[in-house]
Parts: C-alpha cells; sequence; structure tokens
C-alpha cells in the first residue's frame, strides 16, 4: 500500500513539472538618450593662501584678505547666502634638510600656511567672469574650480529616462521584428545610476582684468535596461 502510494505521488509530482509551461522567450535591449543643455549657474571657488612665520599673523592676513573679498562681491551684487566656506586648513612648514642631509636631521617649523577658499554661487552664468575680476582685485590668489549646473535638473533627468525607454522599444521592436516576432510585455527594467548633472572646468591663478569665461554645456544622459517578452 505504502509502494502504491508513493508511485501515485511521484508520478502527480513528475506529471505537475512536466505540465508547467514553458519560459517564454524574450529580448533584452539597452535603451540611451543624451542631450546638452546650456549651464544656468555656476559654483565657483576661490579664496587665498597666506603665509606666515606666525600662526597668528597667517591667520589676520588671511581674514584681512577674506574680508576684502567679500566687500567686493557685495558691491556687485552677491549676497552672505551666494558665499559659503569651501576649505579652511592650517599647516605647518617645514624646513628643508642640507645637502648633503645629516643623519640626525630633524626638521623645524618655520612657517605656517593658511587655505582658506570659498564656493560663490553665481546667477545668472554669465557674472562668471564679473566674480573673478571683483575677487582677484581683491586679493584671492587662488581661483580654482567652476562648476557649471542647470535649473530643474531632476526634470530633465526625468525627461532622459523617458527618451531612453523609448530608445529601447524601438530597439527591441527593430530586433524582433527581424526575426518574426513581435514585442509583448516588459518582463524586467533597469535603470543605470544617473548623478546630478553638471560640467566642472579646472581653472589657473593667473587672470586678467574682464576674465572671459565661455560657460560649458551641461550634458543629461540615461541609460536603461528593458527586457521585454517576444510572441510570434
Amino acid at each position: 500500500m505504502y509502494k502504491s502510494f508513493f508511485l501515485l505521488f511521484t508520478f502527480l509530482a513528475v506529471q505537475s513539472v512536466s505540465a508547467q509551461p514553458p519560459e517564454p522567450p524574450e529580448i533584452q535591449v539597452t535603451g540611451r538618450y543624451e542631450a546638452s543643455f546650456p549651464a544656468d549657474t555656476a559654483s565657483l571657488t576661490l579664496g587665498v593662501i597666506t603665509e606666515n612665520a606666525s600662526a597668528s599673523e597667517a591667520l589676520l592676513e588671511s581674514n584681512q584678505k577674506l574680508n576684502s573679498i567679500l566687500t567686493q562681491l557685495e558691491k556687485i551684487g552677491f549676497t552672505k547666502q551666494d558665499v559659503q566656506t569651501a576649505q579652511f586648513q592650517m599647516q605647518p612648514v617645514l624646513s628643508e634638510p642640507p645637502k648633503p642631509r645629516p643623519k640626525n636631521f630633524a626638521p623645524q617649523v618655520v612657517a605656517y600656511r593658511l587655505t582658506h577658499l570659498l564656493t560663490v554661487r553665481v546667477d545668472p552664468v554669465t557674472r562668471v567672469g564679473e566674480a573673478i575680476d571683483a575677487a582677484t582685485s581683491a586679493g584671492a590668489n587662488q581661483v580654482q574650480d567652476i562648476t557649471f549646473q542647470i535649473d530643474n535638473p531632476e526634470e530633465k533627468r526625468l525627461k532622459a529616462i523617458s527618451e531612453a525607454t523609448k530608445n529601447a522599444y524601438a530597439q527591441a521592436t527593430a530586433l524582433a521584428s527581424a526575426a518574426g516576432f513581435r514585442v509583448g510585455r516588459v518582463l524586467n527594467a533597469r535603470v543605470d545610476q544617473m548623478a546630478v548633472p553638471y560640467r566642472a572646468q579646472r581653472l589657473t591663478t593667473a587672470f586678467k582684468s574682464d576674465t572671459p569665461i565661455a560657460p560649458s554645456d551641461v550634458e543629461v544622459s540615461a541609460n536603461v535596461q528593458i527586457t521585454y517578452e517576444i510572441a510570434p
């Protein structure tokens, strides 16, 4: 009796597995979209590096130059909300070893170097050159980076995803049609990780009056991977 029951159970289990429908044929494609937009705003990194034998004197000189820079920026319309501290760092400057270097040489602190950098938000982006000229005329000896940005980046990101999805469907339709199939339902979809769109540009510290800065376009792109079911 137990043997008969086991055989019957085994038969039903095999029959159940064999009755499962086969996995539907599928096709996987990657849709892409890319567009460039003129920059709307910019973030500018600038400031001063001071060096003095006394840490307090280096700090005093740095504060005087930074206050002068902030005053000059305010004169041309920038507010306190437009300016933030990006870096504040005091480092000792050590003495160089003589040549030949003695075995027992121990470097001594000969000065202190203070780096104080600001991030300035520039809106509209066309005022970048004006901001640089104002800061350097007030004593800034460091102008390092410009980051160009666009307004409403999330809106443009979602549009990029939508257009990339359309591109994926067009590719899937072309491939399926060439093979004698038609595109069915979506089985799986994934959006590749996207960063906030911006364009960074490195700068040197040497500027002339009326500094010309040409804003870079900001690229927005999206990649989506979609798996479609296909049918005859």
